[in-house]
Order: C-alpha cells, then structure tokens, then sequence
C-alpha cells in the first residue's frame, strides 16, 4: 500500500512505495525533499493512561524540589585608594 506524501513546499500530494518509509524523496511537482513517514507498526501506539500519570508524577517532583544553590561567590577585592 503506497504511503501519501502532502509537500510542504508546494502543498502538492503524491505517494511513494512502503519500501521507502523513512526514507527522504524528492516531490516529483518542485523537488522539495521530504522525510517518507515510517509505517505504523503495533508498537505505535499512544502513551496509556499510567505512563502519563508517571510523566506527570516525575513532572511534579522536579518542580517541588528545590532549586540547587549556586556556588558561594567570593567577595570582590577593594584596592586601597591610591595617594
């Protein structure tokens, strides 16, 4: 089953054979070159409910920890006045 290519160059469409996913192409209308998605396989799919709520989690506890404490800077040197 071909893959459908729409070139954001040109806003032309065309498609290319499955043998060419993740491949780039050149658009046959104004030679743009573009990236050929890669074919879906099983393992595509959406993040589940439970994988979210663990990205939210490690979300939260980076923003409640506290910043980290810069190095102490030393105290600028005062030359004595000169006279």
């Amino acid at each position: 089953m071909p893959i459908p290519i729409e070139c954001p160059a040109c806003d032309e469409s065309f498609a290319v054979a499955d043998s060419g996913a993740g491949k780039k192409v050149a658009c046959p209308h104004c030679g743009n070159i573009n990236r050929i998605p890669g074919v879906k396989t099983s393992g595509d799919q959406p993040p589940t409910k439970a994988t979210e709520q663990k990205s939210q989690l490690k979300v939260a506890k980076r923003l409640s920890d506290p910043p980290a404490t810069p190095p102490p800077q030393q105290p600028p040197q005062i030359k004595p006045p000169v006279s």
